[in-house]
């Protein structure tokens, strides 16, 4: 695997043992340990006996082993340090390739094409990733959150900017303080005309929009005010993060409707 440098990066190395994982899922014999797993990994990336890259394999070996991932020993017979296995969070992780956050390069690279005009859901967002693979999930879900919250502000700045180009009076709703007002309001005016947008961007916006936005909304807010200890669990925000790779796209189409068409 070439590198666009001359040194590998950390998302290299963590790309690359998530790649060995997810061969040794695949295959018949799944006994695997840390050093078998760096030293693939490392040959993969042309970096065998590189101080720089084995580090860099090292730390992402030992983050994957913090958030989850993977797990010491392989069996009661085989306790030791000498062996690991994927844990239940892990085996998922290894399935799901490259757009799963565990994968944070891989998985930006899948929703930067959606967001990338938007500076604060980008930096939000990579946040979330970085965050949810230490294994701070509260954090990661006060971030994606924040990551939908700009998103929907940036409907409405659109919604605003063409409702005064057409001489009219945006609703006073759209710049409430209180962003349940705002995505109530705008998604009064983007029912008001559902009927002129394309089929399917339609379908979607009438299955999932209210779904999307409930559930980042939701899942921020269960994470901000601490009433329990495990308001939000890693399953919880796993499966957020993955679904906001629809609702993004989404709010990108919608986007370049309201451009054209509203």
């Amino acid at each position: 695997m070439p590198f666009m440098s001359d040194l590998p990066t950390y998302a290299d190395a963590r790309k690359a043992i998530l790649d060995v994982l997810n061969e040794i899922q695949n295959s018949s014999d799944k006994a695997f340990g840390r050093e078998h797993v760096i030293k693939k990994a490392a040959e993969s990336l042309g970096q065998w006996g590189d101080r720089h890259g084995g580090r860099l394999l090292m730390d992402a070996w030992d983050d994957l082993y913090r958030a989850g991932v993977v797990s010491y020993g392989l069996n009661m017979s085989n306790l030791g340090f000498g062996w690991a296995h994927l844990t239940e969070h892990g085996v998922a992780t290894v399935k799901s390739g490259e757009r799963d956050p565990s994968n944070p390069t891989a998985y930006a690279a899948t929703v930067d094409p959606f967001i990338k005009d938007n500076a604060i859901a980008v930096s939000y967002l990579r946040e979330a990733l970085d965050t949810y693979i230490k294994g701070s999930v509260k954090a990661a879900a006060v971030m994606l959150g924040c990551t939908a919250e700009a998103l929907t502000l940036a409907l409405r700045d659109k919604l605003k900017a063409k409702i005064n180009a057409n001489a009219g009076t945006p609703p006073s709703g759209l710049d409430d303080w209180r962003i349940s007002v705002v995505l109530r309001t705008t998604e009064g005016l983007l029912d008001q005309r559902v009927k002129d947008m394309p089929r399917p961007m339609r379908e979607r916006y009438e299955s999932y929009w209210s779904s999307y936005t409930g559930l980042f909304r939701m899942t921020r807010n269960d994470a901000g005010h601490p009433t329990s200890i495990d308001p939000v669990t890693r399953e919880t925000i796993h499966a957020s993060l993955l679904l906001f790779h629809e609702h993004a796209r989404l709010c990108h189409e919608l986007s370049t409707w309201i451009d054209s068409t509203y």
